[in-house]
């Protein structure tokens, strides 16, 4: 059998896990000499399946692989596939019984008995069965101990659970595996540590975690946001003020975040101009900064200066003209201060009111949010969101 590697090409990015088994098959049977008018019903059934995944049609794929199969039950690789296809469209009950009716045969190569048990995890987790899942991946590890897959899929299965401490363990020996000095993942779980002691009453180790967080990455900003929290909460506000400026200060990944705590504390000191100057400061650095505009906006207005706020609504508008808060909160102002006189002079700014355009996106998977989460809560992957309202990029590995 002879497949054009055209063809083989076309199928590369489109396999899942298990998958790729089945172009391991078909290049293994290239040798054999035969025409693609010699190609066996069943090897068709193998070719429309994979165009039905790259067509995005898995109904269809499910039928041809179905059909293959059926006519020679031995391709294993068929059924991992089959069984990954099942998973992905919902029937996980399905995707399970496959996966575990290939683990029970007895001639089962070492490498297709672990993807079997990594399509089985997968399976699991998917049906949240968590503890089959981990259970399945340490089996995957017992039987290759440097299977990234398995080490990546248990953390993230322990990061569910909340069992930070364990994930931890794991994410050090995924950076051995993949040879990375990316801190980065190990500072958001030790803020997550922190978190947690925090909530349990213990704020001595809940310092000690990020403080450690800082020491890993010193752009962890969710480790700064909530030690400033702590300090504020115990009523300690120079401290807090200290350290959520250093977010400002050092200009650490969405800042904006402080903005508030920042506003309320230097309120309660009776210090309220300081978020001014440091608004205008920011800007002097980052003009493009859409959230600072914003936000120097709201400072001017909540101190009887609208003509000031008006100026820098329309500075922002400049550098981005269709973001909704934006003209909103300028009409809002200026029907406050001009009267409804205004909705003939500002007409244009009625102009797409309504388009949501949604500010931060991750850079993984494209998933989209209001609000800031630091774990994506698609791709569960960690520090992957641009905020294109500040400027912002990706922090790079």
């Amino acid at each position: 059998m002879d497949f054009p590697i055209q063809d083989i090409l076309i199928v590369l990015p489109v396999f899942t896990f298990g998958s790729g088994f089945i172009l391991a098959w078909i290049l293994k049977k290239r040798h054999k000499p035969a025409s693609n008018a010699a190609l066996s019903q069943e090897n068709r059934a193998y070719i429309k399946g994979l165009n039905y995944i790259i067509a995005n049609m898995p109904d269809k794929a499910i039928a041809e692989f179905t059909k293959a199969v059926q006519l020679n039950s031995d391709t294993v690789e068929i059924y991992l596939s089959l069984g990954n296809l099942f998973r992905e469209k919902g029937d996980v009950e399905r995707a399970i019984r496959i996966h575990q009716s290939i683990l029970l045969r007895p001639t089962l190569d070492p490498k297709t008995h672990v993807q079997a048990l990594v399509d089985l995890g997968l399976d699991y987790h998917k049906a949240g069965f968590i503890d089959r899942a981990i259970e399945t991946y340490k089996k995957v590890i017992g039987l290759d101990p440097n299977s990234l897959i398995a080490y990546k899929q248990l953390e993230k299965l322990h990061e569910e659970e909340n069992n930070w401490e364990r994930a931890y363990s794991i994410q050090h020996k995924i950076m051995r595996l993949e040879n990375s000095k990316d801190q980065r993942m190990l500072a958001h779980i030790q803020v997550q540590m922190g978190q947690q002691f925090y909530e349990a009453g213990d704020p001595r180790q809940a310092f000690k975690r990020l403080k450690t967080a800082m020491m890993l990455n010193k752009g962890c900003t969710p480790a700064y946001l909530l030690m400033g929290d702590i300090y504020f909460d115990e009523g300690k506000l120079d401290k807090a003020i200290a350290i959520w400026e250093e977010i400002v200060d050092n200009g650490l990944r969405f800042a904006f975040l402080a903005y508030r705590r920042l506003e309320n504390a230097y309120l309660q000191q009776g210090q309220y101009d300081k978020i001014g100057h440091l608004y205008r400061r920011m800007l002097k650095d980052k003009p493009g900064d859409i959230r600072t505009r914003i936000a120097l906006a709201k400072y001017y207005h909540k101190s009887g200066r609208s003509d000031q706020a008006i100026g820098e609504l329309q500075e922002a508008l400049k550098h981005n003209s269709k973001v909704p808060e934006v003209r909103q909160y300028l009409l809002q102002i200026l029907l406050e201060t001009k009267g409804a006189d205004v909705i003939s002079q500002y007409t244009n700014l009625f102009q797409e009111l309504k388009t949501e355009d949604i500010p931060l996106h991750c850079s993984h998977c494209g998933y989209e949010d209001l609000e800031l989460p630091w774990k994506c809560l698609r791709c569960r992957e960690w520090d992957t969101f641009i905020d294109y309202l500040s400027g912002e990029q990706p922090a790079k590995s």
